[in-house]
Parts: C-alpha cells; sequence; structure tokens
C-alpha cells in the first residue's frame, strides 16, 4: 500500500475493504462518491483489487471518468 497522511485512516479502514474485495472475488465492485475519499481510497488500495464503476448522486459527473474509472 502506498504512504499516506496518517490522518486518512481516521476515516477508512482499509482492511475492512480489502476484506470486502476478497469476500466478493469474481464480481463487480461498485463505489459509492467520486470525491476525495474515492481518490484516497484508490490510493492506498492494493493493485490487485479493482473497482469497476463509481457511482455518484452529483448528475455533473455521469457518463464521466474518475481516475479512469466510469461514473
Amino acid at each position: 500500500m502506498k504512504n499516506h497522511d496518517d490522518k486518512i485512516w481516521e476515516y477508512m479502514d482499509i482492511q475492512y475493504v480489502v476484506d470486502i474485495f476478497e469476500k466478493n472475488k469474481g464480481k463487480k465492485v461498485y463505489c459509492f462518491g467520486a470525491g476525495t475519499a474515492a481518490k484516497l481510497l484508490l490510493d492506498v488500495l492494493p493493485a490487485e483489487y479493482k473497482i469497476d464503476n463509481f457511482i455518484d448522486n452529483n448528475e455533473t459527473l455521469w457518463e464521466k471518468e474518475f481516475e479512469g474509472i466510469k461514473i
């Protein structure tokens, strides 16, 4: 995992996220929100785990990409 400011861990338990990916191997993974937390997640998520799409309630983001992943 990439190093980040320790403050990220106040908001995100990366092991919990990794466990979700492990339990859902072979399934598509969608992430709600294409903002700051999503960027932090992508920065620390081990490379073998992929997010297939982002979902966001901000209509101006629909049909766009965030960090190369479709919203």
